[in-house]
Protein backbone atom coordinates (compact mmCIF):
# COMPACT_ATOMS: atom_id res chain seq x y z
CA UNK A 1 0.00 0.00 0.00
CA UNK A 2 2.77 2.63 1.03
CA UNK A 3 4.81 1.66 -2.36
CA UNK A 4 1.76 2.43 -4.16
CA UNK A 5 1.13 5.90 -1.89
CA UNK A 6 4.46 6.55 -3.34
CA UNK A 7 3.92 6.04 -6.71
CA UNK A 8 0.83 7.84 -6.98
CA UNK A 9 2.70 11.13 -5.26
CA UNK A 10 5.37 11.12 -7.35
CA UNK A 11 2.80 10.69 -10.57
CA UNK A 12 1.10 13.97 -9.04
CA UNK A 13 4.27 15.98 -8.62
CA UNK A 14 5.73 14.83 -12.06
CA UNK A 15 2.40 16.23 -13.47
CA UNK A 16 1.49 19.33 -11.14
CA UNK A 17 0.49 21.29 -13.45
CA UNK A 18 -2.59 19.05 -14.17
CA UNK A 19 -2.87 16.97 -11.24
CA UNK A 20 -2.68 19.66 -8.59
CA UNK A 21 -5.94 21.81 -9.47
CA UNK A 22 -7.40 18.46 -10.21
CA UNK A 23 -6.92 17.43 -6.81
CA UNK A 24 -8.02 20.63 -5.34
CA UNK A 25 -11.58 20.32 -6.99
CA UNK A 26 -11.13 16.36 -6.17
CA UNK A 27 -10.99 17.37 -2.69
CA UNK A 28 -13.65 19.97 -2.85
CA UNK A 29 -16.17 17.50 -4.31
CA UNK A 30 -14.95 14.84 -1.73
CA UNK A 31 -16.01 17.57 1.03
CA UNK A 32 -19.68 18.45 -1.30
CA UNK A 33 -20.59 14.34 -1.32
CA UNK A 34 -19.69 14.70 2.54
CA UNK A 35 -21.41 17.32 3.98
CA UNK A 36 -24.55 16.47 1.47
CA UNK A 37 -25.91 14.28 3.26
CA UNK A 38 -25.61 16.64 6.56
CA UNK A 39 -26.70 19.57 5.10
CA UNK A 40 -30.76 19.64 4.66
CA UNK A 41 -31.43 22.92 2.55
CA UNK A 42 -33.40 25.47 4.25
CA UNK A 43 -37.38 24.96 4.24
CA UNK A 44 -39.07 28.57 5.47
CA UNK A 45 -40.39 31.16 3.36
CA UNK A 46 -40.71 27.86 0.78
CA UNK A 47 -37.15 27.21 0.85
CA UNK A 48 -35.73 30.39 -0.32
CA UNK A 49 -35.35 32.12 3.35
CA UNK A 50 -35.90 36.36 2.83
CA UNK A 51 -33.03 37.43 0.74
CA UNK A 52 -33.05 34.11 -1.61
CA UNK A 53 -37.18 35.14 -2.12
CA UNK A 54 -36.04 38.75 -3.87
CA UNK A 55 -33.62 37.31 -5.83
CA UNK A 56 -36.19 34.07 -6.87
CA UNK A 57 -38.48 36.98 -7.53
CA UNK A 58 -35.87 39.07 -9.55
CA UNK A 59 -35.49 35.09 -11.90
CA UNK A 60 -39.04 34.75 -12.11
CA UNK A 61 -39.09 38.82 -13.26
CA UNK A 62 -36.45 38.34 -15.71
CA UNK A 63 -38.17 35.32 -17.18
CA UNK A 64 -41.49 37.35 -17.29
CA UNK A 65 -43.42 36.79 -14.50
CA UNK A 66 -43.52 39.87 -11.92
CA UNK A 67 -45.92 39.14 -9.78
CA UNK A 68 -43.43 39.06 -6.99
CA UNK A 69 -41.55 41.86 -5.15
CA UNK A 70 -38.14 42.66 -6.39
CA UNK A 71 -36.49 45.32 -4.24
CA UNK A 72 -33.32 46.90 -3.44
CA UNK A 73 -29.70 46.28 -3.03
CA UNK A 74 -30.53 42.64 -3.82
CA UNK A 75 -32.14 43.53 -7.08
CA UNK A 76 -29.16 45.18 -7.99
CA UNK A 77 -27.42 41.95 -7.85
CA UNK A 78 -28.42 40.54 -11.38
CA UNK A 79 -26.25 37.67 -12.67
CA UNK A 80 -26.73 34.78 -10.78
CA UNK A 81 -30.50 35.28 -11.22
CA UNK A 82 -29.88 35.90 -14.86
CA UNK A 83 -28.05 32.85 -15.32
CA UNK A 84 -30.79 30.76 -13.93
CA UNK A 85 -33.09 32.40 -15.30
CA UNK A 86 -31.61 31.98 -19.28
CA UNK A 87 -31.03 28.42 -17.70
CA UNK A 88 -35.35 27.64 -17.63
CA UNK A 89 -34.11 25.44 -14.39
CA UNK A 90 -36.28 24.99 -11.52
CA UNK A 91 -35.03 28.24 -9.55
CA UNK A 92 -33.63 25.95 -6.48
CA UNK A 93 -32.28 23.84 -9.02
CA UNK A 94 -30.27 26.32 -11.24
CA UNK A 95 -28.46 28.63 -8.01
CA UNK A 96 -27.85 25.24 -6.27
CA UNK A 97 -25.61 24.19 -9.53
CA UNK A 98 -24.17 27.67 -10.34
CA UNK A 99 -23.41 27.34 -6.63
CA UNK A 100 -21.51 23.80 -6.58
CA UNK A 101 -19.57 25.09 -9.75
CA UNK A 102 -18.65 28.13 -7.87
CA UNK A 103 -17.23 25.72 -5.39
CA UNK A 104 -15.62 23.45 -8.07
CA UNK A 105 -14.26 26.49 -9.40
CA UNK A 106 -13.14 28.52 -6.36
CA UNK A 107 -10.84 25.60 -5.15
CA UNK A 108 -9.06 25.73 -8.43
CA UNK A 109 -8.64 29.44 -8.05
CA UNK A 110 -7.12 28.80 -4.41
CA UNK A 111 -4.70 26.33 -5.22
CA UNK A 112 -3.47 28.51 -8.50
CA UNK A 113 -3.00 31.57 -5.54
CA UNK A 114 -1.26 29.70 -3.56
CA UNK A 115 1.05 28.44 -5.83
CA UNK A 116 1.41 31.19 -7.34
CA UNK A 117 3.27 32.17 -4.19
CA UNK A 118 5.10 29.25 -3.82
CA UNK A 119 3.36 27.08 -1.52
CA UNK A 120 4.40 23.62 -2.05
CA UNK A 121 1.57 20.81 -3.25
CA UNK A 122 1.22 19.49 0.14
CA UNK A 123 0.41 22.75 1.88
CA UNK A 124 -1.91 24.07 -1.26
CA UNK A 125 -4.24 20.84 -1.23
CA UNK A 126 -3.63 21.27 2.51
CA UNK A 127 -5.50 24.72 2.56
CA UNK A 128 -8.01 23.28 0.40
CA UNK A 129 -9.24 21.13 2.27
CA UNK A 130 -9.59 23.50 5.19
CA UNK A 131 -11.04 25.84 3.23
CA UNK A 132 -13.85 22.96 1.89
CA UNK A 133 -15.02 22.12 5.57
CA UNK A 134 -15.80 25.92 6.25
CA UNK A 135 -19.75 26.90 7.58
CA UNK A 136 -19.44 29.89 4.85
CA UNK A 137 -17.92 28.05 1.97
CA UNK A 138 -19.78 25.11 0.73
CA UNK A 139 -21.93 23.76 3.23
CA UNK A 140 -23.20 27.53 2.63
CA UNK A 141 -24.31 26.45 -0.81
CA UNK A 142 -25.97 22.93 0.31
CA UNK A 143 -28.20 25.10 3.17
CA UNK A 144 -29.06 28.25 1.48
CA UNK A 145 -28.32 28.19 -2.06
CA UNK A 146 -30.29 30.74 -3.60
CA UNK A 147 -28.06 33.52 -2.71
CA UNK A 148 -25.10 35.34 -4.83
CA UNK A 149 -22.68 34.09 -2.37
CA UNK A 150 -20.98 31.31 -3.62
CA UNK A 151 -20.98 33.08 -7.11
CA UNK A 152 -19.30 36.16 -5.55
CA UNK A 153 -16.78 34.27 -3.82
CA UNK A 154 -15.17 32.35 -7.18
CA UNK A 155 -14.85 35.99 -9.00
CA UNK A 156 -13.19 37.41 -5.90
CA UNK A 157 -10.48 34.51 -6.03
CA UNK A 158 -10.72 35.46 -10.05
CA UNK A 159 -9.84 38.80 -9.35
CA UNK A 160 -7.20 38.19 -6.76
CA UNK A 161 -5.46 35.85 -8.80
CA UNK A 162 -5.63 38.40 -12.05
CA UNK A 163 -4.86 41.18 -10.40
CA UNK A 164 -1.49 39.44 -8.75
CA UNK A 165 -0.44 37.92 -12.39
CA UNK A 166 -0.94 41.50 -14.00
CA UNK A 167 -3.41 40.40 -16.20
CA UNK A 168 -5.80 43.67 -16.37
CA UNK A 169 -7.83 43.50 -18.84
CA UNK A 170 -8.87 40.12 -17.77
CA UNK A 171 -9.15 41.97 -13.98
CA UNK A 172 -11.50 44.80 -15.83
CA UNK A 173 -13.73 42.39 -17.06
CA UNK A 174 -14.29 40.40 -14.51
CA UNK A 175 -14.71 43.13 -12.48
CA UNK A 176 -17.94 44.22 -14.45
CA UNK A 177 -19.45 40.69 -13.68
CA UNK A 178 -18.52 40.91 -10.24
CA UNK A 179 -20.11 43.94 -9.91
CA UNK A 180 -23.39 42.78 -11.01
CA UNK A 181 -23.03 40.06 -8.41
CA UNK A 182 -21.69 41.58 -5.35
CA UNK A 183 -20.73 45.29 -5.39
CA UNK A 184 -18.36 45.19 -2.54
CA UNK A 185 -15.92 43.53 -5.07
CA UNK A 186 -15.56 46.68 -6.85
CA UNK A 187 -13.48 47.48 -3.58
CA UNK A 188 -10.55 45.63 -5.11
CA UNK A 189 -9.54 47.86 -7.58
CA UNK A 190 -6.86 48.95 -5.20
CA UNK A 191 -5.78 45.91 -4.62
CA UNK A 192 -5.13 45.81 -8.50
CA UNK A 193 -3.00 49.37 -8.09
CA UNK A 194 -1.02 48.23 -4.92
CA UNK A 195 -0.14 44.42 -6.09
CA UNK A 196 1.35 46.48 -9.83
CA UNK A 197 1.82 50.32 -9.24
CA UNK A 198 5.79 49.33 -8.71
CA UNK A 199 6.76 48.04 -12.04
CA UNK A 200 5.20 50.67 -13.70
CA UNK A 201 3.51 53.49 -11.50
CA UNK A 202 2.14 55.97 -14.44
CA UNK A 203 0.61 52.74 -16.39
CA UNK A 204 -0.63 51.06 -13.22
CA UNK A 205 -2.45 54.03 -12.04
CA UNK A 206 -3.75 55.55 -15.37
CA UNK A 207 -5.83 51.81 -16.17
CA UNK A 208 -6.84 50.85 -12.23
CA UNK A 209 -8.48 54.38 -12.28
CA UNK A 210 -10.05 53.38 -15.81
CA UNK A 211 -11.24 50.13 -14.42
CA UNK A 212 -12.54 51.78 -11.50
CA UNK A 213 -14.29 54.41 -13.24
CA UNK A 214 -15.99 51.95 -15.64
CA UNK A 215 -16.93 49.25 -12.66
CA UNK A 216 -18.69 52.08 -10.79
CA UNK A 217 -20.38 53.56 -14.12
CA UNK A 218 -21.98 49.90 -14.57
CA UNK A 219 -22.82 50.21 -10.24
CA UNK A 220 -25.11 53.45 -10.68
CA UNK A 221 -26.16 52.13 -14.02
CA UNK A 222 -27.79 49.18 -12.95
CA UNK A 223 -29.22 51.58 -10.04
CA UNK A 224 -30.34 54.44 -12.43
CA UNK A 225 -31.91 52.12 -14.60
CA UNK A 226 -32.88 49.43 -12.80
CA UNK A 227 -33.94 46.23 -14.46
CA UNK A 228 -36.71 45.33 -12.73
CA UNK A 229 -38.45 48.61 -11.22
CA UNK A 230 -38.64 48.55 -7.24
CA UNK A 231 -41.91 49.21 -5.49
CA UNK A 232 -42.72 53.06 -4.59
CA UNK A 233 -41.59 53.02 -1.08
CA UNK A 234 -38.06 51.16 -2.42
CA UNK A 235 -37.30 53.65 -5.02
CA UNK A 236 -34.27 55.59 -2.54
CA UNK A 237 -31.85 52.67 -2.94
CA UNK A 238 -28.99 54.33 -1.18
CA UNK A 239 -31.73 54.43 1.67
CA UNK A 240 -31.47 50.72 1.63
CA UNK A 241 -28.33 49.67 2.07
CA UNK A 242 -28.57 51.41 6.11
CA UNK A 243 -25.08 52.30 6.36
CA UNK A 244 -25.65 54.52 9.46
CA UNK A 245 -28.21 51.51 10.97
CA UNK A 246 -25.61 49.26 10.93
CA UNK A 247 -23.11 51.73 12.52
CA UNK A 248 -25.06 52.34 15.07
CA UNK A 249 -26.00 48.62 16.55
CA UNK A 250 -22.14 47.95 16.38
CA UNK A 251 -21.33 50.90 17.88
CA UNK A 252 -24.26 50.87 20.66
CA UNK A 253 -23.51 46.85 20.75
CA UNK A 254 -26.91 46.29 20.14
CA UNK A 255 -27.95 42.89 20.54
CA UNK A 256 -23.81 41.77 20.80
CA UNK A 257 -23.33 43.44 17.28
CA UNK A 258 -19.95 44.35 18.41
CA UNK A 259 -19.32 41.54 19.85
CA UNK A 260 -20.43 39.39 16.51
CA UNK A 261 -18.18 41.63 14.94
CA UNK A 262 -15.03 40.89 16.57
CA UNK A 263 -15.60 37.39 17.29
CA UNK A 264 -17.20 36.43 13.84
CA UNK A 265 -13.52 35.50 11.92
CA UNK A 266 -12.46 33.81 15.63
CA UNK A 267 -16.04 31.76 14.94
CA UNK A 268 -16.37 30.35 11.65
CA UNK A 269 -12.72 30.50 9.97
CA UNK A 270 -10.90 28.03 12.20
CA UNK A 271 -6.94 27.51 11.93
CA UNK A 272 -7.04 30.06 9.12
CA UNK A 273 -7.99 32.55 11.72
CA UNK A 274 -5.36 31.09 14.40
CA UNK A 275 -2.28 30.03 12.78
CA UNK A 276 -1.40 33.45 12.37
CA UNK A 277 -1.43 34.69 15.35
CA UNK A 278 1.69 31.66 15.78
CA UNK A 279 4.01 34.19 14.36
CA UNK A 280 2.88 37.46 14.43
CA UNK A 281 6.04 38.93 13.53
CA UNK A 282 6.28 37.57 10.58
CA UNK A 283 3.00 38.55 9.62
CA UNK A 284 3.49 41.90 9.91
CA UNK A 285 6.38 41.76 7.87
CA UNK A 286 4.38 40.08 4.97
CA UNK A 287 1.75 42.65 5.06
CA UNK A 288 4.71 45.05 5.28
CA UNK A 289 6.32 43.98 1.74
CA UNK A 290 2.62 42.88 0.51
CA UNK A 291 1.10 46.62 0.18
CA UNK A 292 -1.79 44.81 -1.28
CA UNK A 293 -2.65 42.43 1.16
CA UNK A 294 -2.78 44.96 4.00
CA UNK A 295 -4.99 47.13 2.02
CA UNK A 296 -7.06 43.95 1.36
CA UNK A 297 -7.27 43.15 5.10
CA UNK A 298 -7.82 46.47 6.37
CA UNK A 299 -10.87 47.09 3.64
CA UNK A 300 -12.59 43.59 4.70
CA UNK A 301 -13.24 44.46 7.93
CA UNK A 302 -14.40 48.03 6.61
CA UNK A 303 -16.59 46.50 4.40
CA UNK A 304 -18.12 44.26 7.07
CA UNK A 305 -18.87 46.71 9.76
CA UNK A 306 -20.90 49.19 6.72
CA UNK A 307 -22.02 45.38 5.15
CA UNK A 308 -24.99 45.02 7.98
CA UNK A 309 -25.93 41.94 9.61
CA UNK A 310 -23.57 39.19 7.59
CA UNK A 311 -20.21 39.72 9.65
CA UNK A 312 -19.40 35.98 9.09
CA UNK A 313 -20.10 36.01 5.51
CA UNK A 314 -18.46 39.48 4.81
CA UNK A 315 -15.30 38.10 7.09
CA UNK A 316 -15.11 34.83 5.20
CA UNK A 317 -13.34 36.98 2.22
CA UNK A 318 -10.45 36.73 4.64
CA UNK A 319 -9.70 33.46 3.36
CA UNK A 320 -7.85 34.35 0.67
CA UNK A 321 -5.16 36.11 2.49
CA UNK A 322 -5.11 33.85 5.57
CA UNK A 323 -4.42 31.27 3.61
CA UNK A 324 -1.13 33.26 1.71
CA UNK A 325 -0.06 34.20 4.66
CA UNK A 326 0.28 30.55 6.76
CA UNK A 327 1.71 29.16 3.56
CA UNK A 328 4.49 32.11 3.64
CA UNK A 329 4.94 32.57 7.66
CA UNK A 330 4.59 28.71 8.84
CA UNK A 331 7.85 26.90 9.15
CA UNK A 332 8.49 24.02 7.15
CA UNK A 333 8.61 21.42 10.10
CA UNK A 334 5.21 22.30 11.01
CA UNK A 335 3.75 20.47 7.36
CA UNK A 336 6.21 17.65 8.43
CA UNK A 337 4.98 16.79 11.90
CA UNK A 338 2.02 14.34 11.12
CA UNK A 339 1.24 14.65 14.87
CA UNK A 340 1.09 18.38 14.92
CA UNK A 341 -1.08 18.58 11.53
CA UNK A 342 -3.56 15.84 12.63
CA UNK A 343 -3.88 17.66 16.07
CA UNK A 344 -4.64 20.83 13.84
CA UNK A 345 -7.19 19.35 11.29
CA UNK A 346 -9.37 18.36 14.63
CA UNK A 347 -8.97 21.42 15.94
CA UNK A 348 -10.33 23.38 13.07
CA UNK A 349 -13.34 20.53 12.47
CA UNK A 350 -14.11 21.26 16.13
CA UNK A 351 -13.71 25.07 15.61
CA UNK A 352 -15.83 25.08 12.37
CA UNK A 353 -18.53 23.08 13.63
CA UNK A 354 -17.91 20.32 11.15
CA UNK A 355 -20.91 18.26 10.46
CA UNK A 356 -22.74 19.93 13.25
CA UNK A 357 -26.50 19.44 13.52
CA UNK A 358 -28.18 21.63 11.15
CA UNK A 359 -32.01 22.61 11.09
CA UNK A 360 -34.48 24.31 8.36
CA UNK A 361 -36.64 26.31 10.28
CA UNK A 362 -36.55 30.16 10.56
CA UNK A 363 -35.39 29.77 14.02
CA UNK A 364 -33.23 26.86 13.48
CA UNK A 365 -31.23 28.30 10.13
CA UNK A 366 -30.71 31.68 12.87
CA UNK A 367 -28.35 29.75 14.82
CA UNK A 368 -25.82 28.82 12.08
CA UNK A 369 -24.57 32.36 11.40
CA UNK A 370 -22.81 34.60 13.92
CA UNK A 371 -24.21 37.84 13.00
CA UNK A 372 -27.84 36.18 14.01
CA UNK A 373 -27.31 33.39 16.46
CA UNK A 374 -28.48 33.66 20.12
CA UNK A 375 -26.28 35.18 22.47
CA UNK A 376 -25.88 31.68 24.53
CA UNK A 377 -24.98 29.98 21.09
CA UNK A 378 -22.55 32.86 20.79
CA UNK A 379 -21.48 32.51 24.45
CA UNK A 380 -20.51 28.83 24.10
CA UNK A 381 -19.00 28.93 20.53
CA UNK A 382 -16.47 31.39 21.58
CA UNK A 383 -15.48 29.20 24.82
CA UNK A 384 -14.96 26.25 22.10
CA UNK A 385 -13.28 28.14 19.66
CA UNK A 386 -11.37 30.47 22.22
CA UNK A 387 -10.03 26.55 23.38
CA UNK A 388 -8.81 25.24 19.70
CA UNK A 389 -7.42 28.82 19.06
CA UNK A 390 -4.89 28.34 21.88
CA UNK A 391 -4.41 24.73 20.79
CA UNK A 392 -3.45 25.80 17.89
CA UNK A 393 -1.24 28.69 18.21
CA UNK A 394 0.23 26.50 20.88
CA UNK A 395 0.96 23.27 18.19
CA UNK A 396 1.93 25.56 15.45
CA UNK A 397 4.44 27.57 17.60
CA UNK A 398 6.41 24.91 19.72
CA UNK A 399 8.04 21.98 17.76
CA UNK A 400 8.28 19.46 20.72
CA UNK A 401 10.51 17.41 18.95
CA UNK A 402 12.87 19.79 18.16
CA UNK A 403 12.77 21.52 22.07
CA UNK A 404 13.43 17.15 22.86
CA UNK A 405 16.50 17.43 20.66
CA UNK A 406 17.63 20.25 21.98
CA UNK A 407 17.45 19.03 25.85
CA UNK A 408 18.86 16.04 24.76
CA UNK A 409 21.94 17.92 22.75
CA UNK A 410 22.34 20.01 26.29
CA UNK A 411 22.47 17.37 28.22
CA UNK A 412 24.99 15.79 26.49
CA UNK A 413 27.06 18.62 26.24
CA UNK A 414 26.69 19.28 30.05
CA UNK A 415 27.77 15.11 30.89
Amino acid sequence: MIPLVRRFRSLVIANEPVAGPLLAVGIAAFALVVLAPFTPSIAYNDGFGYDGRVYADLTLAMRGDNSGTVVPPWSFRLLPSAIVAVSGLDIKLGFLLVDLLSGLGSAWLLYRLLRHYGASLQVSLLAIGGWAVLPLGLRWALYDPVRPDTLGFFLLLALIVTALEGRILLFAGLLIVGTLTRENLVALVPFLWFANVRRDPLGVTVRSLVIGLAAMAVFFAVRVFPAVAPPPAYENWLERYNFGVNLTQVFDNYDAHASRYALAALLSLGMFFALPFAWPRRVLAFLGRERHWAYYLVSTYVVTLVGGRGDDRYLYALVPLLAVVVSQVAPPSLWRSRGRLGTLALAHLLSVRFLWPVGTSESEARQYEVSAMSVDRLIALTILCAITFVVGVAVARIDWRALHRAREAKAEAAA
